[in-house]
């Protein structure tokens, strides 16, 4: 896709450069797989949606606890834009929601201090977004947008941070092993 053949970096607002971490490098991809599943020749915000529904990990858990189901996402996605023939490739890329749903998802990481970009501000700049399908979508099922992003925003806020992991505590490890 894209924005992972282009290399791991990019420059958001304000000239940060920022990577994705792996687990949103893998959210980007199932949505590619969820786009082609659905017959569907671009990556939409639904795509997103979709696959962050569907990937065990906090945003997942976050959206089922607003009351966002991912099956019927999955239904009312495919009753609302359609459903063409599974399996064909991508020619279309990413569409302009979606290419501004991965922009803002930088700017989330860096308004919370962060120099990578994670699955949760993926969620976090879906919610934001005001005009887009994921966000009817989510609406439609029953999840106040509001409400899920304040929750999302005091995780972050309050979660330890993330640090990555350096080559003196791996090597701290093998000792005690």
């Amino acid at each position: 896709i894209f924005f992972l053949r282009k290399g791991k970096n990019f420059r958001a607002k304000g000239g940060v450069d920022m990577r994705y971490q792996p687990d949103a490098q893998q959210l980007i991809l199932a949505a590619g797989r969820a786009a082609r599943s659905m017959g569907h020749s671009y990556v939409g915000s639904v795509h997103l949606l979709l696959a962050l529904a569907q990937t065990p990990s906090l945003p997942a858990n976050l959206l089922l606890g607003a009351g966002f189901d991912a099956a019927v996402a999955q239904s009312m996605a495919a009753v609302l834009y359609g459903k063409g023939t599974p399996g064909l490739p991508l020619p279309q890329g990413f569409s302009n929601q979606a290419r501004r749903v991965l922009r803002c998802a930088g700017d989330e990481a860096r308004a919370f201090g962060d120099r990578e970009v994670r699955a949760v501000h993926l969620l976090l700049s879906l919610l934001r977004q005001r005009k887009t399908a994921a966000r009817d979508l989510m609406i439609l099922g029953g999840v106040d947008c509001e409400e899920l992003f304040s929750r999302t925003g005091d995780y972050l806020k309050w979660a330890p941070p993330m640090q990555a992991r350096t080559n003196k505590e791996g090597s701290a490890t093998k000792l005690l092993e």
